[in-house]
């Protein structure tokens, strides 16, 4: 699939989240909180404080999911949803 965002608008792959405490507890999906950190794959034509391949952390219910059969983590979201760029 390929896909450019338009305008402010960002793709972001989500980051894997743990499945398993340290202590060895595994979290069933229904009590896991989604993930909040993610790597930019693509930005619109407008976007200026994030680049593509960088890792940002955004808001908690930002954006659209995309639906994609070999990656389902992949989400859109706008600019000012952006809380900072991952050093």
């Amino acid at each position: 699939m390929s896909f450019r965002p338009l305008g402010k608008r960002i793709l972001v792959r989500r980051k894997e989240q743990m499945m398993e405490t340290q202590g060895g507890i595994i979290i069933p999906d229904a009590y896991r909180d989604r993930a909040t950190e993610g790597e930019v794959l693509a930005i619109g034509d407008e976007v200026t404080k994030v680049g593509i391949d960088e890792e940002v952390l955004f808001a908690k219910y930002a954006g659209t999911t995309i639906e994609n059969q070999s990656d389902a983590d992949l989400l859109v979201i706008s600019e000012g949803d952006i809380l900072g760029v991952i050093e």
